[in-house]
Protein backbone atom coordinates (compact mmCIF):
# COMPACT_ATOMS: atom_id res chain seq x y z
CA UNK A 1 0.00 0.00 0.00
CA UNK A 2 1.36 3.43 -1.00
CA UNK A 3 1.90 6.34 1.47
CA UNK A 4 -0.81 8.67 1.74
CA UNK A 5 0.90 12.45 0.70
CA UNK A 6 -0.93 15.73 1.29
CA UNK A 7 -0.20 19.17 2.13
CA UNK A 8 -0.48 20.14 5.99
CA UNK A 9 0.99 23.01 7.97
CA UNK A 10 4.33 22.30 10.16
CA UNK A 11 4.95 24.40 13.06
CA UNK A 12 8.78 23.21 12.46
CA UNK A 13 8.88 24.42 8.83
CA UNK A 14 6.78 27.04 9.54
CA UNK A 15 5.33 26.38 6.64
CA UNK A 16 2.39 24.79 4.31
CA UNK A 17 4.61 20.98 3.04
CA UNK A 18 4.21 17.78 1.68
CA UNK A 19 3.16 15.61 4.73
CA UNK A 20 2.66 11.82 4.85
CA UNK A 21 1.70 8.97 6.64
CA UNK A 22 2.52 5.91 6.72
CA UNK A 23 -0.67 3.45 6.81
CA UNK A 24 -1.03 -0.18 8.64
CA UNK A 25 -1.00 -2.93 6.53
CA UNK A 26 -4.25 -4.65 7.47
CA UNK A 27 -3.70 -7.72 5.27
CA UNK A 28 -0.47 -8.25 6.35
CA UNK A 29 -1.97 -8.68 10.45
CA UNK A 30 -4.53 -11.00 9.13
CA UNK A 31 -2.78 -13.27 7.78
CA UNK A 32 -0.62 -13.60 10.82
CA UNK A 33 -3.37 -13.34 12.90
CA UNK A 34 -4.91 -16.74 10.91
CA UNK A 35 -1.30 -18.26 10.72
CA UNK A 36 -1.14 -18.19 14.54
CA UNK A 37 -4.54 -19.66 15.55
CA UNK A 38 -5.29 -16.02 16.59
CA UNK A 39 -2.64 -15.07 19.06
CA UNK A 40 -1.58 -12.15 16.73
CA UNK A 41 -5.01 -10.68 16.72
CA UNK A 42 -3.68 -9.33 20.37
CA UNK A 43 -0.73 -7.51 18.95
CA UNK A 44 -2.36 -6.13 15.92
CA UNK A 45 -5.38 -4.58 18.48
CA UNK A 46 -2.07 -3.02 20.55
CA UNK A 47 -0.96 -1.44 17.49
CA UNK A 48 -4.03 -0.20 15.94
CA UNK A 49 -6.09 0.91 18.27
CA UNK A 50 -3.31 3.52 20.02
CA UNK A 51 -2.36 4.40 16.02
CA UNK A 52 -6.05 5.52 15.47
CA UNK A 53 -6.54 6.86 18.52
CA UNK A 54 -3.57 8.79 19.81
CA UNK A 55 -1.40 8.67 16.20
CA UNK A 56 -0.60 11.94 14.87
CA UNK A 57 -0.83 10.32 10.87
CA UNK A 58 1.01 12.74 9.13
CA UNK A 59 4.45 13.72 9.07
CA UNK A 60 6.81 16.40 7.58
CA UNK A 61 8.55 15.17 4.36
CA UNK A 62 11.25 18.29 4.91
CA UNK A 63 11.92 17.80 8.92
CA UNK A 64 10.01 14.74 9.99
CA UNK A 65 8.12 16.25 12.77
CA UNK A 66 4.23 15.30 13.43
CA UNK A 67 2.17 18.44 11.25
CA UNK A 68 -0.83 19.58 12.34
CA UNK A 69 -4.24 18.50 10.55
CA UNK A 70 -5.09 21.48 8.60
CA UNK A 71 -2.95 24.22 6.22
CA UNK A 72 -2.73 27.74 6.82
CA UNK A 73 -3.17 31.38 4.85
CA UNK A 74 0.15 32.48 3.30
CA UNK A 75 -0.51 35.61 5.29
CA UNK A 76 -0.22 33.83 8.14
CA UNK A 77 2.90 31.98 7.64
CA UNK A 78 4.80 35.29 6.27
CA UNK A 79 3.85 36.69 10.55
CA UNK A 80 5.01 33.49 11.90
CA UNK A 81 8.44 33.39 10.12
CA UNK A 82 8.83 36.92 10.65
CA UNK A 83 8.02 36.33 14.16
CA UNK A 84 10.31 33.24 14.37
CA UNK A 85 13.20 35.48 12.76
CA UNK A 86 13.02 38.18 15.05
CA UNK A 87 13.40 35.54 17.70
CA UNK A 88 16.60 34.48 16.17
CA UNK A 89 18.21 37.46 15.91
CA UNK A 90 17.31 38.28 20.15
CA UNK A 91 19.13 35.21 20.60
CA UNK A 92 21.89 36.48 18.56
CA UNK A 93 22.05 39.53 19.94
CA UNK A 94 22.52 38.01 23.53
CA UNK A 95 25.58 35.28 22.54
CA UNK A 96 27.36 38.22 20.99
CA UNK A 97 27.17 40.78 24.04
Amino acid sequence: MAQAVTHKYCSSCVDNVKAQKNPIRHGVHLVLSVLTVGCWLAVYLLIVIPWHMFGKHYKCTICGKNVSSFTKSPEKIAVLKAKRNNRIEQKIAKMSK
